[in-house]
């Protein structure tokens, strides 16, 4: 096609230039959205079978706490990396299964997005570790520190890995870490059931909980700044 004919074409398909393409939007009525909007979407839109686990999660600590009571603590300690796992997996779906794109489009941009949904599941799962504490029937603080310290550590481990290794993969390798950190754990608190829960192991635990939340902190700030880049 030579070019003279591909420029007739051009114009002759070319669509119209639109009229008074400002002032329709200038006239549209825009819904005024306030920050717990953000949240309340979130809510929403994570998967059902995040919330399923969840209450699971939880029968599983009644039924533990009930009729179990000496392996209650290690199964709760061993629940604590499948949520952290399922925690990561969850807030990157939107980059793990390609839709960055679409969410950069909205109202909000996509770190908001992905904050805002670490933000409601990780504040579930405090409340769940609390729950679980209460279940235990121990000293309540320090049973949420102990609870919170493979949380934590999982939850850095997924971050660091779906970082260095973006989609699928990174998933099924933030599963790995959690499925061995909960059979060593189980082993560990088998073990050392009762020295662990004692009062004076606080500071300890307490230190623990501080550090990892800083080092969760300072990759989930690298997390959402390499998602200007390219994943």
């Amino acid at each position: 096609m030579n070019k003279n004919l591909r420029k007739e074409l051009k114009q002759f398909y070319e669509a119209p230039k639109p009229l008074h393409k400002r002032a329709f939007f200038r006239e549209m009525p825009m819904r005024p959205l306030h920050t717990w909007y953000i949240f309340w979407m979130q809510v929403r839109y994570i998967s059902k079978w995040e919330w399923a686990l969840s209450m699971a999660f939880l029968g599983i600590a009644l039924i533990m706490s009930r009729y179990f009571d000496i392996l209650a603590l290690s199964v709760m300690i061993a629940m604590m990396p499948v949520l952290a796992a399922s925690t990561v997996s969850e807030s990157m779906r939107s980059v793990t299964y390609g839709m960055k794109e679409l969410e950069m489009s909205a109202r909000f941009s996509l770190k908001s997005i992905v904050l805002a949904r670490m933000v409601v599941l990780g504040a579930v799962n405090l409340c769940l570790a609390v729950v679980f504490s209460i279940l235990m029937q121990g000293e309540v603080l320090t049973s949420i520190l102990i609870l919170l310290v493979p949380y934590l550590f999982t939850a850095y481990a997924g971050l660091w890995v779906i970082r260095k290794i973006p989609g699928t993969e990174g998933i099924y390798f933030c599963m790995g870490i959690s499925a061995a950190v909960s059979l060593f754990l189980i082993y560990f608190s088998l073990k050392k059931h009762i020295s662990m829960t004692q009062d004076e192991f606080r500071p300890f635990w307490l230190a623990a909980v501080f550090i990892l939340f800083c080092m969760n902190w300072k990759q989930g700030k690298k997390m959402i700044q390499q998602m200007d880049g390219s994943f």
